[in-house]
């Protein structure tokens, strides 16, 4: 029988008294991009998405788009055309999915680009730098307290040198807070069960 050195038995025993948490598969974290690349429609692709959190469960905002050739087009030109499905996210999977799509809701690109101009955070290390002290006249406007709801963002995003960087952003009051509401608002008229023209293939990750 192999004989555990005292290193090892202490490690057991804060693991088995719960001192130390045990690692988690990442398969089993909740990972909103792989839910949503997953799930895209097939001739489509998976642009990201948002999701608003509260009293209701969490509501998540896949954006999804398919290429469109412009019409007569004889070189392979074209645009996107945007659609958002909406759904309630919980442990069992999607529920309620509802769409909409630019056609019937101009609302989705006026939400797509707000979220195309978000202003990403700056990173800020708590007691790396000394506070500034106050200076005369300058004021400090006060934030704003969480409202109780809360508020994540997915999405590919570039640095200053222009490299590409996955995204995940998660807050419950500022500028987030701010696009979230401003999306709910905006599309709240234009959900529907239909699943728009184009985007009514079965999801890449469907037997």
């Amino acid at each position: 029988m192999r004989v555990l050195s005292a290193r090892a038995r202490a490690f057991a025993a804060c693991v088995l008294a719960g001192l130390i948490a045990a690692p988690v598969a990442a398969s089993a974290q909740t990972d909103w991009r792989a839910v949503g690349e997953r799930t895209t429609p097939r001739n489509t692709s998976y642009v990201g998405g948002f999701a608003l959190s509260g009293m209701n469960g969490v509501w998540r905002y896949d954006i999804y788009s398919r290429f469109v050739p412009y019409e007569d087009a004889v070189d392979g030109t074209g645009s996107s055309h945007f659609a958002i499905r909406k759904s309630l996210n919980n442990p069992d999977g999607l529920e309620q999915i509802q769409w909409a799509d630019e056609t019937d809701c101009p609302q989705v690109l006026g939400v797509l680009r707000a979220l195309d101009e978000f202003q990403s955070p700056q990173i800020g290390i708590s007691g790396l730098r000394r506070r500034i002290p106050p200076v005369a006249g300058m004021i400090t406007p006060p934030m704003p307290p969480p409202d109780g709801n809360g508020y994540s963002l997915w999405l590919m995003g570039r640095t200053a040198d222009g490299a590409f960087v996955n995204m995940a952003l998660s807050g419950g009051a500022g500028l987030i807070a701010q696009f979230g509401e401003f999306a709910r608002k905006g599309l709240a008229a234009c959900w529907r069960d239909e699943i728009p023209a184009g985007f009514e293939g079965r999801p890449y990750g469907a037997p």
